[in-house]
């Protein structure tokens, strides 16, 4: 079994991911991207767009699995408003909602932008909309440049491979105090 099932398995043991010392676990609200964050392809998707267009919510199994140790950072947030904005087709919303859903067991409102720089001012108007500052609402997001313009707007935003890196550091950071 390949080590993020490891740490993945410690870590719920534990359950010391809130124990990270990085100002994004202060986020009043979080929002995230989909495909290559919550989701990990490993070969395209099948006649995608007709799947999508039909909601066939079996759409992802066998083509790539879910981010385990993002997923897990993600439930020590179960109180803090969580979006999902995807760039990708509006039709593909529903499929990808019910998908975080069956992951995370909480409802996570998602939506889709046409261009992924599209992140930034959806995330202004999901700020405004629960009177949170920007500088309070995390995005995580695979793609550096729709992180450089999330902290250019003032949010803060981590790519998830940053916040993988903390819950490893995190992790040896306790098993020496042990």
């Amino acid at each position: 079994q390949n080590v993020d099932y490891y740490i993945y398995d410690l870590l719920k043991k534990r359950k010391e991911l809130h124990n990270m010392e990085n100002k994004y676990t202060d986020a009043k609200i979080i929002c995230i991207d989909f495909d290559n964050t919550i989701f990990i392809p490993e070969k395209e998707i099948d006649n995608y767009e007709w799947k999508m267009f039909h909601h066939d919510m079996n759409i992802y199994n066998g083509y790539g699995k879910p981010n385990l140790l993002l997923l897990e950072f993600l439930r020590q947030y179960e109180y803090t408003p969580m979006y999902c904005i995807t760039h990708d087709s509006s039709y593909a919303c529903e499929v990808k909602r019910n998908y975080i859903q069956s992951l995370l067991d909480r409802d996570v409102p998602t939506f889709a932008v046409s261009n992924p720089d599209e992140k930034i001012p959806v995330m202004e108007v999901i700020a405004n909309t629960n009177n949170v500052a920007k500088s309070d609402v995390l995005l995580i997001d695979d793609r550096q440049r729709t992180i450089e313009l999330a902290h250019i707007d003032g949010f803060m935003a981590e790519i998830p491979q940053r916040i993988m890196q903390d819950i490893y550091v995190n992790l040896h950071k306790t098993e020496n105090t042990d």
